[in-house]
């Protein structure tokens, strides 16, 4: 119930499925994560680069963050991570962003063909789903069995397909 509350209808950016184009220079994925409620973190520049949660009162139920990959500056592949309190909220969160999904591009065999084709399924994945996202991109939402070291719930990932940068 409090979490339907939470996630009603998605219309908060931050809730519904994460929206990044691939291929933006890396000054500009600030911007875009940030209307995700994913601030940048002081780190020095390196291939991959850690947004947690921007810092936002009320009672969240889950941790949350964005590791972004980059090759010549540009964006590769995005990965959120979600960690839940309860297994019960992660099914039911897992359930809202395939069901979001579902409604701009249906599950694809294509799309989790190329998933498969560029690296084997994160530890302890129990179920998933993959969706094309414009000609260029796919997207995988991940339900997790939390292991070490993210001990995640939750994955959802952008990757390109062979038409565009990708990363492995």
């Amino acid at each position: 119930m409090i979490l339907g509350l939470i996630l009603t209808g998605c219309a908060h950016t931050s809730e519904g499925p994460l929206d990044v184009p691939l291929g933006l220079p890396r000054a500009q994925i600030a911007g875009e994560l940030k209307r995700f409620d994913y601030c940048p973190r002081e780190e020095p520049e390196s291939r991959t680069q850690t947004f947690p949660r921007c810092d936002n009162p009320g009672i969240d139920y889950r941790d949350s963050w964005v590791v972004v990959e980059y090759e010549s500056d540009r964006v590769t592949r995005v990965r959120r991570y979600e960690r839940w309190d309860d297994d019960a909220r992660a099914t039911e969160r897992w359930s809202q962003l395939v069901s979001e999904r579902s409604k701009t591009s249906g599950q694809s065999d294509a799309a989790r063909a190329i998933v498969s084709s560029r690296h084997d399924l994160p530890p302890g994945t129990r179920s998933w789903q993959a969706f094309k996202s414009g000609e260029y991109t796919v997207v995988a939402v991940y339900l997790l069995t939390p292991r070490p070291p993210e001990n995640a719930s939750i994955l959802e990932e952008i990757l390109g397909t062979d038409g565009a940068a990708t990363a492995k």
